[in-house]
């Protein structure tokens, strides 16, 4: 291990490696090597792209490094936590949306997949000074919206002359050594938590776990989830309950409330202050009062129509545990630092294009990677509540034991392809038609060998 690198870990308390980070070593993440790490949540993938951070910042001083994530959540909570590397002499910028935080000259981008994509574009010459580039959550290569873009963004990243080294992280993939000889790196891939998870599914007064075993909950309440909560939480747990839809937070917040009232364990006094802080926010008066009313009875709600503030009030009151219960939509599983004892998936439909459809497995096992708080937890319970007409053997065939979705270009449309040839024409990248053909041919999809510029 590198000194630098020790340096990194006791600025962060860390006195030993999980055995991903150490693996991670033993790749060369050290030396500048490509990898691809596949692990769960709180596996500690993080700390492996900031080993990558420093050691190649130290090694080629005047470079940067790039983090970037799909979402401003993610994004805002590593600049917090990147900030600390100022004790190690490098200095943080995060750039969101039209967000600057940091000085120009920083060592190191914080920034969204389509901010970066932005930047990119219109100051090309950036590419030539990035000498690490840590991509978090690499799954959203799959997402109909995020992933050409960010498709793109790591093609011209690869396309340039001399790319910088790129560590891409993400929760389990089945098809990881694919991703990781598009990148040509390295593929680290376990199923090692720090926290073991227990999964089961709940129906009728009943938890049944895929193993076979059925354990009994009492009925307190005629919502299945409260049952659910009500066993867990006598223990003192707390709970995040994923939902769907805004709406279905909000108001399934505001029934927790009022039947849990009496069960929940929190710190009042820190409750109070943080809903003081929320009234003090920005953004719809009657949001504010309704949030903070919940927050003073131990319940949050969390979506993306709360303000970057309002969010991050509801993870620090989660984290200090004046918050017992959040009511989320998928968006807090995607990537934010916020682990809980207990998760339950009180939906797993969603209404697309008019229509009903059920979730992936891998979008479950993203929101289940949740359960269980390092060091605190000795296990953590994913609960999925199975609907009336649902049948829990189906549950756990498809979501407990099934195999994950394989992670697959969503560059496949003349649409898309369009978007990256115009892109990476205006921007300069390339100009020529066998340039553009070279570009392409570095994309997941390795369209020129498909006819495509025939």
């Amino acid at each position: 291990m590198r000194k630098i690198t020790r340096t990194l870990l006791e600025e962060f308390g860390i006195k030993e490696l999980y055995p991903p980070q150490k693996a991670a070593l033993d790749a060369g993440v050290e030396r500048g090597e490509n990898l691809v790490v596949a692990t769960p949540t709180a596996s500690g993938k993080t700390l492996i792209g900031l080993i990558g951070i420093v050691n190649s910042l130290y090694d080629n001083p005047g470079g940067i490094a790039v983090y970037t994530a799909p979402l401003r959540s993610i994004a805002y909570e590593k600049k917090k936590a990147f900030d600390r590397l100022e004790s190690l002499g490098f200095k943080t910028r995060l750039e969101v949306g039209n967000l600057s935080l940091g000085p120009r000259n920083a060592d190191i981008l914080i920034t969204t997949y389509e901010k970066l994509d932005t930047l990119l574009r219109v100051n090309p010459e950036i590419s030539a000074s990035i000498r690490v580039a840590v991509v978090d959550e690499l799954h959203y290569l799959s997402d109909e919206k995020r992933g050409p873009v960010l498709e793109t963004l790591v093609t011209r990243l690869l396309y340039h002359g001399e790319p910088p080294q790129l560590i891409g992280l993400s929760a389990t993939m089945p098809n990881i050594d694919e991703l990781a000889a598009w990148l040509g790196a390295k593929p680290i891939s376990m199923n090692w938590r720090p926290v073991p998870l227990r999964e089961s599914v709940y129906k009728n007064g009943r938890l049944h776990y895929p193993e076979g075993s059925v354990e009994d909950v009492d009925v307190v309440a005629p919502l299945s989830y409260v049952n659910v909560l009500n066993h867990f939480v006598r223990e003192g747990a707390q709970a995040i309950v994923f939902s769907q839809s805004r709406r279905r937070v909000a108001s399934l917040a505001e029934k927790t409330a009022k039947i849990m009232r009496e069960r929940l364990a929190f710190d009042e006094k820190r409750a109070k202050e943080i809903a003081g802080e929320i009234l003090k926010s920005e953004g719809s008066r009657q949001l504010r009062e309704k949030l903070a009313g919940l927050i003073t009875r131990g319940v949050a709600f969390h979506h993306a129509g709360l303000s970057n503030t309002q969010r991050r009030l509801v993870e620090e009151g989660f984290r200090e545990g004046a918050i017992a219960v959040i009511h989320a939509t998928p968006t807090l599983a995607a990537g934010v630092n916020l682990p809980a004892r207990l998760v339950i998936v009180e939906e797993y439909y969603r209404y697309e294009a008019g229509f009903r459809r059920p979730i992936g497995v891998y979008e479950y096992k993203q929101l289940a990677g949740r359960a269980g708080r390092p060091g605190y937890d000795r296990v953590g319970d994913s609960v999925i509540v199975a609907s009336r007409t649902d049948d829990v053997e189906d549950l756990i065939d498809h979501y407990i034991r099934g195999e994950l979705e394989r992670v697959e270009s969503k560059l496949s449309n003349l649409k898309s392809l369009r978007h990256v040839i115009l892109g990476v024409t205006d921007s300069g990248l390339v100009s020529t038609r066998k340039e553009v053909l070279g570009f392409l041919s570095r994309i997941i999809l390795r369209l020129h060998s498909r006819g495509i510029g025939d």
